[in-house]
């Protein structure tokens, strides 16, 4: 069809499309708490804290919206990524030979300037992200040097846990290919672009595997 041909439509949608333009723009830097502090608490002590607010959000209620699961789920999620911070950042503080691993790392510049000498280690995990299990292990390898031996049986759950995380990340719950071909075709193959339903009982269940 030649341009000429083409037609162009100037219908007004700001009835039914109501985008208004920025006027307010986020101010990043009020969004955290100044006086927070670390209260001292071991890892687990912190990640089994978390996960018990967590629970408050839903356990009460006799039904959860698969919106309100899906955020519950990537908060169960974010409480193992931060145990697992809290872990080896801890081992570098208290462990010699973790420390002695640790010494040759490199940091950023403006990490070695404003964070405080316990919260250092933070930085040493700032380019590593624990999307799955050899994530995990990698990163105890190569900051502290200690090769985690884990179950398989758990290793497999977990792994399989993560792949829903990042269908709930990357595509709002939906099933892409690749992650069908991780959690496996033979039983996926039908359920490409289908969203992620969770209910009660799912959730509870991957809350507990987790925690396992």
């Amino acid at each position: 069809m030649s341009a000429s041909n083409q037609t162009v439509s100037t219908a007004d949608y700001s009835a039914i499309v109501a985008v208004p333009a920025i006027t307010t723009p986020v101010s990043t830097e009020r969004l955290f708490d100044r006086n927070y502090k670390e209260n001292g608490d071991s890892p687990i002590d912190q990640f089994l804290k978390n996960s018990n607010a967590l629970n408050l959000l839903w356990l009460n209620g006799d039904n959860i919206s698969r919106e309100l699961a899906t955020v519950a789920f990537l908060g169960y999620m974010s409480a193992v990524e931060s145990y697992v911070r809290s872990l080896v950042r801890g081992l570098i503080l208290i462990d010699p030979h973790s420390l002695k691993v640790a010494e040759e790392k490199n940091i950023t510049f403006g990490a070695a300037l404003h964070h405080s000498k316990q919260l250092l280690p933070e930085a040493l995990m700032d380019e590593y992200s624990f999307v799955h299990s050899g994530n995990i292990k990698e990163t105890f390898k190569g900051l502290i040097g200690i090769d985690l031996s884990l179950d398989e049986r758990v290793v497999k759950e977990f792994d399989k846990i993560c792949q829903l995380r990042h269908c709930c990340v990357h595509r709002f719950g939906k099933l892409g290919a690749k992650n069908a071909m991780k959690l496996g075709l033979n039983t996926h193959n039908s359920l490409f672009e289908k969203p992620l339903i969770l209910g009660k009982d799912e959730l509870n269940l991957i809350a507990g595997n987790i925690r396992s």
